[in-house]
Order: C-alpha cells, then structure tokens, then sequence
C-alpha cells in the first residue's frame, strides 16, 4: 500500500504527468480514504487513520488538475461542499 501511495504521490507531483490522469483515479483514492476512515472508527486502529490521511494528501495533490475539494468533517468525508449539501 505504502509503495503504491508514494508512487500515485509523486505522480501527482509531477505538474507534466498530472494532466494525463484520469478523473477515476481520484475517485478511487476518495473511495480508499473513505473506507479507511470508516475502519479507523470503526477499530481505532492508528494505521488506518494514517492511509486516511495520505489518501487525502494524494487527493489535494490532484485538486490542482481536477478542482476536487476535499474537507474531513468530524463524522464523515466529502469530495465537494455540494455532496456535503445534497447529503439524506
């Protein structure tokens, strides 16, 4: 996980290679943060807090290219304030 993390990361970095991505690849990071976040609550176990985190490094990484705002509300993520509006 580490390994793969550091590499999408300083993909992300690269202000060349940032513009070939695909809008999936955020989303998918968004996804992984999500379910980390949710087994850090759930478990209380530190190193999913941490993946959390660095999903959400990666994904502010990628706003730059793709606008995608990311906050970490006490209960929950969003990847927009207008999915955070639009919430059931």
């Amino acid at each position: 996980m580490a390994e793969i993390s550091d590499y999408i990361l300083g993909f992300a970095q690269d202000e060349n290679k940032r513009f070939m991505l695909s809008p999936f690849v955020p989303y998918a990071l968004y996804q992984t943060a999500v379910i980390e976040f949710r087994l850090w609550k759930q478990k209380g176990e530190s190193q999913h807090k941490e993946r959390a985190d660095r999903m959400v490094q990666l994904l502010r990484h990628f706003s730059k290219r793709w606008s995608i705002a990311v906050t970490l509300p006490a209960q929950e993520f969003y990847i927009s304030e207008e999915s955070r509006e639009n919430e059931p």
